[in-house]
């Protein structure tokens, strides 16, 4: 590992917290390949497809050797256990396709797994597939930051797993799986259709470092159409009506089942269908306006003024309902990309100010919560809360390499 030991300080000013960020995803990886989520949560000791390329896709940005190489591995080592489960999805798709109900635990391909690629052996069902959405993308980021015969030589290995996940998030796209918080297994999430359209629109973009592979073209005319019919799904089932601005906003579930009591809800992982994932651009009404009602159900200072974090959703009671790192900093990326270089900053503040004194970023804190009352819960069921969590330090990196790009920290 080499990252900047030079940037020492006694307060956690950005220099520090960012490097520091940087030795806390670099020492959680295995030498496979995999991230783990946390290094010290006894539920989060796997390594996630979704939470891994994020972290991948960090690595990648910040453009030094050494982070580069991690991404790198990454990529192989979700490449060796996309391949390694193959006859598992090809069962998974000739279900599907026989009109046949599929386990989601014997039937599916796990969404988490141990550093050496065996199935997680937990209670959680694995059945969530917006990670290899998540992958496809990250994966087309990742190429990007190369010379493109270096592209082209590393994707060789990859166009059976690439084509495999083509058919696979083909098949199954409109089937009820729980989504990104491990919840709701019976419903579609918005942010999960918004990960597979991310990653199959940019299967071209790979297939493309591949002229003359005729599979993997193919595939890619696949993708493309599959993700348009996504984005048209989301438009038709995926949005509301906003009382206060008039305007159409996206929501938390869409289709295939009743949303109950969360009808009508936002999350703060639909910031994710504009950045990274480019359903629409960040000045799109649609995404404007869900931003918005984001700010105004999610933030408890109701904008992005560095008083207050994104909460996931209005009734999380996950260890009370706090405020996640990760999801503020996206906010942060987003409101940049909006333009609103002064709310960026000031959510970077906040982030900054909540981690730990030896620069360790929780999953989530405690001055506001949903549900003050199942704090306790959640920590006599699991302990406390996920310190480091490494998703939050590598969202924490994306929000700071872009804010740098943008020319507007050093």
């Amino acid at each position: 590992m080499s990252v900047d030991s030079t940037v020492t300080s006694p307060v956690l000013n950005t220099g520090w917290l960012y490097e520091n960020s940087l030795r806390v995803i670099l020492a959680n990886q295995a030498p496979t390949g995999a991230i783990i989520a946390s290094p010290n949560f006894g539920q989060y000791g796997y390594s996630w497809f979704r939470d891994g390329a994020f972290i991948a896709l960090a690595l990648a940005d910040t453009g030094r050797p050494e982070t580069i190489e991690a991404a790198r591995r990454f990529h192989g080592w979700v490449n060796a256990t996309i391949r390694r489960y193959r006859d598992l999805a090809l069962n998974a798709i000739a279900k599907v396709k026989a009109g046949q109900t599929l386990d989601p635990v014997t039937d599916v391909l796990h969404c988490r797994y141990t550093v050496d690629g065996e199935p997680s052996q937990d209670d959680w069902v694995p059945f969530q597939i917006d990670g290899f959405g998540t992958w496809l993308y990250v994966l087309a980021e990742y190429c990007q930051r190369l010379e493109p015969a270096q592209a082209a030589t590393e994707l060789a290995g990859y166009s059976d797993a690439i084509v495999l996940l083509v058919d696979y998030l083909g098949a199954l796209w409109q089937t009820p799986n729980y989504d990104c918080w491990e919840e709701h297994g019976d419903k579609i999430a918005t942010s999960t259709l918004a990960a597979l359209y991310g990653g199959l629109s940019r299967v071209a973009d790979l297939a493309a470092y591949r002229p003359g592979d005729g599979v993997l073209e193919n595939a890619a005319t696949t993708a493309k159409n599959t993700a348009k019919d996504i984005k048209a799904y989301i438009l038709a089932k995926g949005t509301v009506l906003d009382p206060v601005s008039a305007q159409r906003y996206l929501t938390k579930y869409c289709g295939g089942a009743d949303p109950g009591e969360l009808a009508g809800a936002v999350d703060s992982n639909l910031l994710w269908a504009a950045v990274p994932y480019g359903l629409w651009p960040v000045d799109d009404p649609l995404i404007t306006t869900t931003v918005e009602k984001i700010l105004r159900d999610l933030v408890a200072s109701g904008q992005p003024d560095g008083t207050a974090g994104a909460h996931r959703y209005a009734r999380d009671s996950y260890f009370g309902g706090g405020e996640w790192l990760l999801l503020t900093a996206w906010l942060a990326v987003v409101r940049l990309d909006q333009g609103d270089t002064a709310g960026a900053k000031a959510l970077l503040g906040w982030i900054e100010r909540q981690a730990s004194p030896d620069g360790d970023m929780p999953e989530q804190t405690f001055e506001h919560m949903n549900r003050p009352d199942m704090l306790n819960h959640w920590i006599e069921t699991w302990g406390e809360v996920a310190n480091p969590l490494v998703w939050s330090h590598a969202s924490y990196v994306t929000l700071v390499n872009r804010l740098r790009s943008a020319g507007l920290l050093d």
